[in-house]
């Protein structure tokens, strides 16, 4: 292991997001390494200071309830986000009939398939992100 790689590892340890695997190496690594220990005992003391001057701050357990409440009363429907999305895409398509030097009527055509092919990959992303939010993922 080299000292780049092994730094890089020290720093996701901090954060909580070294893997099991790799820890064994790392140690011998960090024992071997007087470069990478002074590193190690750097960034351990930063971490220290700096959890000790900025503590995490903690939301009230009212907050999300809140802040659902105000979501479920926004006055937008749920619809809206759609028909802007396909309002663009007429908008665009308009604007490439005036540009573009096709018959008018392939434009139209090909804008339009365009446009649902899009609604339909847009409709079913939106869909699987909802079902993920509403699973909690």
């Amino acid at each position: 292991m080299d000292c780049t790689h092994a730094q890089e590892l020290l720093l996701d340890e901090l954060d909580g997001l070294l893997e099991p695997a790799q820890r064994p190496e790392l140690l011998r690594h960090v024992a071997s390494c007087e470069a990478c220990r002074v590193f190690a005992a750097l960034q351990r003391q930063l971490d220290a200071d700096l959890r000790k001057s900025f503590p995490v701050a903690a939301l009230d357990a009212r907050f999300r309830p809140g802040l659902e409440r105000r979501l479920a009363r926004e006055p937008w429907p749920d619809w809206l986000p759609d028909l802007a999305y396909l309002a663009g895409a007429a908008l665009a398509t308009a604007a490439t009939i005036v540009a573009l030097p096709f018959p008018a009527s392939s434009t139209w055509w090909i804008g339009g398939a365009l446009a649902a092919l899009g609604f339909v990959v847009h409709s079913v992303l939106a869909s699987a992100f909802s079902e993920l939010d509403a699973a909690g993922l």
